[in-house]
């Protein structure tokens, strides 16, 4: 079995044994292809996503050095295996010959789309979510600070906050106020000023009975807003607000509308430690040729 990670610091893994990926700029080559999938990435796209604006003297042949390792590494694995993964060489540019399931960042999109076709109040959605906000180790790409992986690294943030409300809709639907409470505290932590999260969180709070606390909650939020932003919270988070000094009943959480689950893509157990389908704009223009070792 041969494993990749992106959701978190990025690793290979060969029948359950890490391998070394080499130093920082080649695990970045590695990191371009496997945040690809099966798209061809050009030569000078790859060159602009490891260096951005300060690549090396003589940056294709620095560039021919690590994809030369990497096909090493990649051979390696699979005469341990048998299973077939390879960096192909076409026209159009580099890519990786693995299946999707071998890469967890693949998996992770795959499990949210699958999990958005299921109907909002399914048992197996709630599970789908967490196996899915599992798979995450840490902060996507964490061990490399390039200008690519920087702006890859915030848009794959967004897509994981927007999961994990969709998660805690799906738990507080199921009664499960408590284990929201506690793992929106802990990624509010992390990231004060995802309003997403706060709304869940005073969701769950007033749904828990505290109604107390979810005003407070609320406080908390509208305050870093203003203070941060210069602005109020948005309409969702003022109307539950409303509906809480009403004392009002709760409607249903809400749900993101069903998208189609891309083939090839399995399920996954989690050991919590979250541009959506999109790669993030590259840094700067392209400036290299094609040549090709």
């Amino acid at each position: 079995m041969i494993r990749f990670q992106v959701l978190g610091p990025v690793k290979m893994w060969v029948k359950d044994a890490q391998v070394d990926l080499g130093p920082k700029r080649q695990r970045s080559v590695l990191a371009v292809l496997l945040t690809e999938a099966v798209e061809p990435v050009p030569l000078r796209s790859l060159i602009d996503r490891v260096w951005g604006d300060t690549p090396p003297d003589q940056a294709r042949n620095v560039a021919y050095t690590y994809i030369a390792r990497l096909r090493r590494i990649l051979a390696e694995a699979t005469d341990r295996t048998g299973t077939p993964v390879a960096l192909h060489r076409d026209d159009v540019g580099y890519r990786l010959s693995i299946a999707s399931d071998q890469v967890d960042l693949h998996q992770f999109r795959c499990m949210v789309k699958r999990a958005r076709m299921l109907p909002a109040d399914a048992p197996e959605r709630r599970s789908v979510l967490d196996g899915a906000l599992r798979l995450w180790q840490g902060e996507a790409l964490a061990d490399l600070d390039n200008e690519w992986a920087v702006l890859f690294r915030s848009n794959l943030l967004q897509l994981r906050q927007e999961t994990l409300a969709e998660w805690a809709d799906a738990e507080l639907r199921a009664g499960e106020w408590d284990q929201v409470i506690e793992d929106l505290r802990q990624e509010l932590m992390k990231a004060p000023m995802a309003e997403l999260l706060h709304e869940r969180l005073v969701r769950a709070l007033y749904a828990s009975g505290r109604r107390a606390e979810a005003l407070v909650q609320y406080e908390v939020v509208r305050q870093a807003i203003a203070d941060e932003l210069g602005a109020d919270p948005g309409p969702d988070l003022q109307e539950l607000h409303r509906t809480i000094l009403r004392g009002d009943p709760l409607p249903a959480p809400g749900r993101s509308s069903p998208q189609p689950c891309q083939r090839g893509c399995r399920g996954s157990k989690r050991t919590r430690a979250h541009s959506p389908s999109g790669q993030p704009p590259l840094p700067g223009k392209p400036r290299y040729g094609t040549d090709r070792p």
